[in-house]
């Protein structure tokens, strides 16, 4: 006979949704939307509708579907 005993602790609540911290202060959130602005003006992401009807997004520069951009 065997068994397995394990114990979850944390806290109550929708364990699907993450807590994300506002920036600290207008500097910073000057900062994030100059990077963002950046990006933005870098990639040129454009929506395109597939043959199916499903929304995906378009790049005019390499690695922008996995975030790398004007850094």
């Amino acid at each position: 006979m065997t068994f397995n005993c394990a114990q979850v602790t944390a806290e109550g609540g929708n364990p699907y949704i993450r807590l994300v911290p506002e920036p600290l202060g207008e500097s910073e959130r000057g900062q994030l939307a100059a990077r963002d602005h950046r990006w933005v003006d870098h990639c040129h992401p454009v929506v395109h509708y597939d043959r199916y009807g499903v929304a995906r997004y378009r790049y005019s520069a390499a690695g922008c579907e996995f975030g790398v951009g004007a850094e």
